[in-house]
C-alpha cells in the first residue's frame, strides 16, 4: 500500500516513510534491477540477488550528480547468529570493496539497531562514470547499506546519492531508516 509518503508492504510487515519531495518509483526503475539486466554482465552475484520490492528517488537540477536513491531488498533467511550476522558483514564489506574500485569506507557496524532489530549498518563513498549527453562524467556517490535481521527475512535497505553535500541532505536519508517500521 502506497499512502503519500508511506510504503507499506502488509505481507512482510514492513514500513517506511520516504521524504515528501522524493516519488516512489516501479521496482525495474532501481539501480540494481538495471545493473541485473544490462548486457554482458560479468557480476553473477546480481543475478542471485533478489529483485527490490521498494523504490524511491529524489531529485535535484544537475545531471553530473548522482539522484538520491532508496532500494528495499528482503531474503528468506533463517534465524540468524551472531557468527552468521559477522559473516554476512564481513562479506558484504569485501563485495563493496570488490565491486567499486575506488571504494572508500566510512562507517560501518555488525551491532547496528534498525527498528528493534539488530543490523548491519556501511556507509562509504565511490565514484562510478556515467555518460552525459555521450560524454563520460565520473559522479562520486555516497551510499549507505542497512541489513536487517528480522524473524526468518533479511531486510536490504540501500540509499545512495551523490557525495557532493550540495546534492544530498544525510539527516534526510537517516529519517528513512529511522522510519523504518518491521513487525515479525
Amino acid at each position: 500500500m502506497l499512502a503519500d509518503d508511506v510504503f507499506e508492504a502488509r505481507t512482510l510487515g514492513f514500513s517506511l516513510r520516504k521524504p515528501s519531495a522524493w516519488r516512489f518509483v516501479p521496482t525495474q526503475w532501481s539501480p540494481l534491477a538495471r545493473w541485473k539486466n544490462a548486457a554482458g554482465e560479468a557480476q553473477a552475484w546480481l543475478q542471485r540477488t533478489t529483485a527490490p520490492f521498494c523504490c524511491a528517488m529524489g531529485e535535484h537540477r544537475s545531471r553530473h550528480h548522482i539522484a538520491p536513491t532508496l532500494q528495499v531488498v528482503a531474503r528468506p533467511l533463517a534465524s540468524p547468529n551472531s557468527a552468521l550476522i559477522s559473516t554476512l558483514f564481513e562479506a558484504q564489506l569485501e563485495q563493496l570493496h570488490r565491486t567499486y574500485r575506488n571504494f572508500e569506507l566510512l562507517t560501518a557496524t555488525s551491532h547496528g539497531d534498525v527498528s528493534g532489530w539488530r543490523a548491519t549498518m556501511v556507509r562509504g563513498r565511490f565514484s562510478v562514470t556515467v555518460p552525459v549527453d555521450g560524454v563520460p562524467i565520473e559522479m562520486s556517490v555516497l551510499t549507505r547499506g542497512h541489513v536487517v535481521f528480522a524473524p526468518q527475512i533479511a531486510y536490504s535497505i540501500g540509499l545512495s546519492s551523490s557525495a557532493d553535500p550540495a546534492y544530498y541532505d544525510e539527516d534526510e536519508l537517516a529519517r528513512i531508516i529511522a522510519s523504518v517500521t518491521i513487525r515479525a
